[in-house]
């Protein structure tokens, strides 16, 4: 038997020909857990906490150098930190961890 590649794999999945899928992204996500590290336990090391604490300071920031409703450059940037709240609140959801940082 012949070894599949990835597209068909997909295919097989979806249900589909091979030839139906005009285009695709893969994305490789770590799955890793977090873990407790240090010397005293006092730390937490995980592969996606880097991103919702990114996330995080982005809005934080953002909330503070906003004075009203439209920058300089005249974007309105209420919008744009109410589409970034729900994106944080998302992943915090999905990372089971509170706006505070408790789990």
């Amino acid at each position: 038997m012949k070894d599949k590649d990835i597209l068909q794999y997909v295919a097989d999945d979806l249900g589909l020909l091979k030839n139906d899928i005009l285009d695709y992204d893969l994305y490789l996500y770590n799955m890793d857990g977090m873990e407790i590290v240090g010397a005293d336990k006092d730390m937490i090391a995980s592969p996606r906490l880097d991103n919702v604490t990114s996330v995080s300071a982005l809005v934080d920031t953002m909330c503070r150098e906003t004075n009203g409703n439209n920058t300089y450059a005249g974007a309105n940037i209420s919008r744009l930190l109410s589409v970034l709240r729900a994106v944080l609140q998302s992943a915090l959801r999905s990372a089971n961890v509170s706006e505070c940082g408790e789990r």
